[in-house]
């Protein structure tokens, strides 16, 4: 389904069950209770939808970062009329994109008509954030979801093994589900909130050696001033990074440093390969090749979301060569 449960759209959705395919009465009802003025919205939405439901529905699509569904994108979901409370119930579909994004916001950009309509109202906000820390720290648990994940890729193995033996198979679906555990924990329980204002800047610290391809050597050094360095060495090939979260408001932001490189040669046929800034995701690296002394360099980004976990990146991915970061020079400001 890709429409709002409105007067304009509902008439002309398919009916797949129940004995009653010409009501609509009560979808129009929530339809008009998700557009009362908050005052009265609370009262409105309680007689019309099961809000303790919802409340469970939406913080799972978004624990789950299913985009594709309807509290983000107001698509693949159903609707369904529990005539013994007389209430509306949303029931998830088409869950074929979930943990596409590891630091997706606990509050993310709303779709659906029903979903803006529950948080614009302070104590369902209250519940849903709740709801959302209750599932996330008893049920969301990382090691309990990918033993089982693991439990049934074996049995998969063993299937694909009677008809391939060659066959291979593997899933990153194990490392999703404990990245977007521990992106999650990180913004229900923050050390610190970055609250910049225009121009102002913050020091970088916490920085955290990552190898994704080849070999690569990570480590710590100095300079002859005594000044930490972040070092990444690569001779056959390698995509490695030092990495750093920040939970950020929404804003426009820059993320700032002082690198030098030596000997770095880059695939040209790969527009992700460089040596630079970045966050995590974004997919063009900065070219900073061959030899050069320490030269400034800046990374813009945008947070459109109220708040959101952001992985700051200083990576090399390159056949071969060095790379340095001044840790003092390595700082976020608001533009």
């Amino acid at each position: 389904m890709t429409a709002t449960p409105d007067q304009r759209s509902t008439n002309g959705w398919e009916i797949n069950s129940g004995d009653y395919p010409n009501d609509w009465k009560r979808l129009h009802d929530l339809a008009n209770a998700a557009r009362r003025p908050i005052g009265s919205r609370l009262a409105a939405l309680e007689e019309t939808l099961d809000v303790d439901r919802f409340l469970s529905f939406m913080a799972m699509e978004t624990i789950l970062w299913h985009r594709d569904g309807y509290t983000m994108h107001r698509n693949n979901f159903r609707v369904y009329h529990d005539r013994d409370t007389d209430r509306m119930v949303f029931i998830p579909q088409g869950l074929d994109q979930m943990l596409s994004k590891p630091d997706g916001p606990i509050v993310p950009q709303l779709g659906g008509l029903v979903a803006k309509a529950v948080l614009e109202v302070p104590e369902l906000r209250q519940r849903y954030e709740e709801r959302f820390a209750q599932i996330v720290t008893n049920i969301f648990r990382p090691d309990v979801v990918n033993r089982r994940i693991n439990e049934v890729a074996r049995k998969v193995g063993e299937a694909m093994a009677k008809f391939d033996p060659n066959a291979r198979h593997q899933t990153g679906l194990s490392r999703r589900v404990s990245q977007r555990a521990a992106s999650l924990q990180r913004q229900l329980f923050p050390d610190t909130v970055a609250k910049l204002s225009t121009f102002e800047t913050m020091p970088l610290t916490d920085w955290q050696p990552k190898t994704d391809l080849g070999e690569a050597k990570l480590d710590r050094q100095q300079d002859g001033a005594g000044n930490a360095i972040l070092h990444i060495s690569t001779t056959t090939g390698c995509t490695a990074s030092w990495r750093t979260h920040v939970l950020l408001d929404r804003g426009k932001y820059r993320f700032e440093a002082r690198l030098k490189t030596q000997g770095v040669v880059l695939d040209v046929d790969d527009p992700r390969a460089g040596a630079g800034l970045r966050i995590s995701r974004h997919r063009i690296g900065q070219k900073n090749t061959g030899d050069r002394d320490w030269t400034p360099v800046t990374f813009d980004l945008e947070v459109r979301d109220e708040q959101s976990d952001v992985e700051l990146v200083c990576a090399l991915r390159a056949d071969q060569g060095d790379v340095w970061f001044d840790a003092k020079s390595l700082r976020l400001s608001r533009r």
